[in-house]
C-alpha cells in the first residue's frame, strides 16, 4: 500500500465535544499517494523529470568518474576537511555506477523567475545548478540533469511544415553553462565546465518514436545586469512524413556548482515564455494555450493543485517550507488583497473501503502574520486553513457531510498552538505541528476518499513579517489491529481495544490535559 507510519500526532474529539492533541506510536498503513510531496511538481500542461545526482563514486571530487590522484588535488586545494579525507580515502579506487542517482530539489516554479522581473504577475521556472554539492552531496559537487518537455499532438498535417520551439533564459553569469572553465574554488576544482544548456525539438509519429531531431546550445559568456538580460533562443526544423507530434524540451545537463565561498556572482538559470510556431517564428504560438508562459504551477504527482489567485501556492524547495525531504506546500498568502483575496489547495482521491477506518494527516506551519492566524491586531479574520476528508460513492457525489478540521484561531486547536518563533528561535517564522482529523469509518457505500490541505481568503496581511503557511508529509493511515476501530488510529495495534471504564478514565486524563494547557 506505501509507507508504514510509524508515529502519528493526532487530534481527536471527546464526546464532551472536547478535541485533543496527543502523540502515540502506532503501526498503520499509508494509502495517500506522494504524500510528502517530493516527486513531480512542475509547470502544468508540462513534464519536468525527476532531477538525479549522478551516480558517482563518493570522494569523486573532480567528476571524472574515478576516485583517484586527482581527487585528492582537489581535496587539498578546495575541500580539505577530515572528513572529506576519509571520504577519498575509504572509497579510493571506485567509480560510479551506471544510471540511478539520487533526488535533488533543483528547480522550483516562482515569481522571482517571471521575465521582466520584478514582475507585476507570473511565474517562470528556476533551475539551481549547485543541488549537487549541498545537503547530502556537500563537496560532491554531483551533476546534476533537469528536462522540462510538453508534446504537442499536431497531427497528420505536419509534414513537410517548418516549425521554430523559441524561449527565453536569463543565466547568471557563474553558471556552470554559462562559463568555459569552472572557478578554482569549485568542489571539483578549475577543471572544464561539463553543463549543456539546450532547446530541442523532436517530431514524433503517433506511436511516439523520434523520427528527427534539432536542438541549439544556449548561448554562455553572460554577464550579470539590473535588471535582468533575458536572451531570446530559437531551434527550427521541418518535419518530416509521418509526423504526428512535436515534444519541446528545455535541458540543462550536467550543472554543477562552479564556485562555493569565492563567487563572482550567482550560479542560477531562469527560462520562460515558451513558444511553439508553424511557418513563420511570429506565427500563432500553439503552447499560448498550454502553458507556454509558465504561469500555471502543477502539483506534484497524483495531486491536483486548485488555486485563485495569482501565484498563491508553490511546491518550494526553500528550508522554511519543508519538514521532512526537499519538498513542502508553500501558502502565499501575501499574494492576495482583502478584497481579492486568494485560495490554494492540494488534492488526492485514493480508493477507499466500507467499513475501514481512516485518518488523514499532515504537518503544518502558520507563521505569525499569516491571515489565516490572525494573531496581530488589527487583522481581520476571513482565511480558514484546513484539512478535509470526504467519501465519494461510485458516482463521484459525498456521502454525507466531510470530515473537516480549521487550523486556525476559530478552530478547536487556536492560535496558542502555533508557536510564533522558529527551531531556532528566529523570530515570527513559526514552528511544525502535526495535526489530524479523528479516526473516521468510511460508511456504507464508499468507493473513493478524497483529502484536500489548504486554505481559502487568503490576503496580504500588513505585517511586517513572515506572513505564510505550509504544508508537508501527509498521510491516509489505515491503522493497524482492527479496522472498524474508531481509536485504532490512535494507538499502537499491540495495545488493546479500550473498554467503557478504561475510556472513562482517557477521556477524564484528556479533560485534566486540556485544563493544565489552558491556564
Amino acid at each position: 500500500m506505501g509507507r508504514r507510519i510509524q508515529k502519528l500526532g493526532t487530534l481527536f474529539l471527546l464526546a464532551s465535544g472536547v478535541w485533543l492533541t496527543a502523540t502515540f506510536t502506532i503501526q498503520a498503513a499509508d494509502v495517500l499517494l506522494n504524500g510528502g510531496l517530493e516527486q513531480g511538481a512542475g509547470p502544468d500542461k508540462w513534464t519536468l523529470t525527476q532531477v538525479t545526482a549522478s551516480s558517482a563514486a563518493l570522494g569523486d571530487f573532480n567528476g571524472n568518474g574515478v576516485v583517484d590522484a586527482g581527487d585528492y588535488v582537489v581535496w587539498r586545494k578546495t575541500n580539505n576537511s577530515p572528513s572529506n579525507y576519509t571520504l577519498f580515502r575509504s572509497n579510493y579506487g571506485n567509480s560510479g555506477g551506471a544510471g540511478g542517482g539520487q533526488f535533488v530539489a533543483a528547480t522550483e516554479q516562482i515569481d522571482d523567475a517571471q521575465e521582466g522581473f520584478p514582475p507585476a504577475t507570473g511565474l517562470g521556472l528556476i533551475l539551481r545548478p549547485y543541488a549537487g554539492n549541498v545537503g547530502a552531496f556537500q563537496d560532491q559537487n554531483k551533476p546534476v540533469n533537469v528536462t522540462l518537455s510538453q508534446i504537442f499532438p499536431q497531427g497528420i498535417s505536419a509534414a513537410g511544415h517548418t516549425f521554430y520551439f523559441a524561449g527565453d533564459s536569463s543565466f547568471q553569469s557563474a553558471y556552470s553553462g554559462n562559463i568555459d572553465t569552472l572557478f578554482s574554488d569549485s568542489p571539483s576544482g578549475a577543471v572544464p565546465s561539463p553543463t549543456q544548456t539546450k532547446f530541442i525539438m523532436e517530431f514524433l509519429d503517433a506511436g511516439n518514436s523520434v523520427l528527427s531531431t534539432a536542438s541549439v546550445d544556449l548561448p554562455r559568456n553572460r554577464a550579470d545586469t539590473d535588471p535582468r538580460t533575458w536572451v531570446p533562443t530559437t531551434v527550427s526544423a521541418v518535419a518530416p512524413n509521418n509526423t504526428t507530434q512535436i515534444r519541446v524540451s528545455a535541458s540543462a545537463t550536467n550543472m554543477v556548482a562552479s564556485c562555493t565561498t569565492a563567487c563572482p556572482a550567482g550560479q542560477d538559470v531562469r527560462l520562460d515564455n515558451f513558444s511553439l510556431t508553424q511557418d513563420s517564428p511570429t506565427g500563432f504560438n500553439k503552447l499560448a494555450s498550454r502553458n507556454g508562459n509558465l504561469n500555471t504551477p502543477g502539483a506534484p504527482t497524483n495531486w491536483t493543485l486548485v488555486t485563485v489567485g495569482n501565484d498563491p501556492a508553490q511546491f518550494s524547495h526553500d528550508s522554511f517550507a519543508i519538514h521532512t525531504g526537499q519538498t513542502g506546500f508553500w501558502l502565499r498568502s501575501f499574494s492576495g488583497t482583502q478584497a481579492a483575496p486568494a485560495d490554494a489547495k492540494i488534492v488526492q482521491t485514493v480508493a477507499g473501503t466500507p467499513g475501514t477506518s481512516y485518518t488523514f494527516s499532515s504537518w503544518a506551519k502558520l507563521q505569525e502574520g499569516y491571515s489565516g492566524l490572525a494573531q496581530e491586531s488589527g487583522m481581520p479574520g476571513g482565511t480558514n486553513t484546513f484539512l478535509t476528508m470526504e467519501f465519494l460513492n461510485s458516482g463521484g457525489t459525498t456521502i454525507g457531510s466531510p470530515v473537516s478540521l480549521e487550523l486556525g484561531p476559530n478552530g478547536p486547536l487556536g492560535p496558542s498552538f502555533w508557536p510564533a518563533d522558529g527551531p531556532n528561535g528566529d523570530p515570527h517564522q513559526g514552528d511544525w505541528r502535526q495535526v489530524s482529523l479523528p479516526s473516521t469509518v468510511a460508511p456504507a457505500g464508499t468507493t473513493n476518499i478524497r483529502v484536500s490541505a489548504g486554505a481559502t481568503g487568503m490576503y496580504l496581511s500588513g505585517a511586517n513579517f513572515a506572513q505564510s503557511a505550509m504544508f508537508d508529509d501527509l498521510s491516509l493511515i489505515v491503522p493497524g489491529g482492527g479496522s472498524g476501530n474508531l481509536l485504532g488510529g490512535l494507538f499502537a495495534a499491540s495495545i488493546p481495544e479500550p473498554t467503557g471504564a478504561s475510556l472513562a478514565l482517557m477521556a477524564l486524563v484528556s479533560l485534566v490535559g486540556i485544563r493544565k494547557r489552558c491556564r
